[in-house]
């Protein structure tokens, strides 16, 4: 990550749809990442045996360049 702002964040966001709704979710509002070292960050929950749809993705905020690698899920 390079920022340009000091506001600038990155985040991993994962959720699991049920039918009646949302089920696991975690964006990583309460732990951004703002680290200028590479280093491994992840997401655990638990995928509900209801669970239709899971979504994943990454989250940039601010000014900035920002860096992925190894994306696993």
């Amino acid at each position: 990550m390079e920022p340009k702002d000091t506001n600038a964040s990155a985040h991993l966001w994962a959720r699991v749809d049920k039918q009646t709704g949302r089920g696991f979710f975690d964006n990583m509002a309460k732990r951004p990442i703002r680290d200028q070292q590479w280093k491994t960050y992840s997401i655990e929950g638990t995928i509900d045996s209801n669970g239709v749809t899971i979504a994943f993705g990454l989250l940039t905020y601010f000014a900035g360049r920002f860096f992925f690698d190894d994306i696993q899920f």
